[in-house]
């Protein structure tokens, strides 16, 4: 099964939440977790594979930009269209109160110079959300009975 944590831009709060699942640690900058503030892997449009959880399911971060609801229905509607079982792909929408300010220092990372400083604000604005990351990827796993 894949498990895609779901959010407006891949590389933060989807990335933080899956290696939450996956029981990592979080601290104050997150650069030892694979993934986080990655441009070059955000650009690519395509999931980033976070890891493996105990079951063997494969877990990933994906940004959607501004666009998540549809998006959340378009890769239902897609997994219908060819055929899988809606049990083979979860989605996890996940969401912070930061979320307008993330799009627009994402925006301001085009310029490359700017992206490792936009890195440092983002991880401090996201961590008073740790609180609430955890708690939404808790209830994902109560709702999918994962412990």
């Amino acid at each position: 099964m894949k498990i895609v944590f779901l959010g407006t831009i891949g590389i933060y709060h989807p990335i933080l939440a899956a290696h939450l699942y996956l029981g990592r640690e979080l601290n104050d900058d997150n650069s030892h977790l694979s993934g986080w503030g990655d441009f070059s892997q955000e650009d690519s449009g395509y999931p980033i594979l976070v890891g493996q959880d105990s079951l063997g399911n494969q877990v990933y971060a994906l940004g959607a930009g501004i666009e998540v609801t549809m998006t959340r229905e378009t890769i239902k509607q897609l997994v219908e269209i060819l055929g899988h079982s809606p049990d083979e792909l979860l989605i996890k929408t996940i969401s912070v109160q930061t979320e307008i300010a993330l799009i627009y220092l994402y925006r301001m990372a085009a310029f490359r110079i700017l992206q490792k400083p936009i890195n440092a604000v983002v991880a401090r604005l996201l961590r008073p959300e740790y609180a609430s990351l955890q708690r939404q990827v808790d209830e994902f796993k109560a709702e999918a009975r994962f412990s």
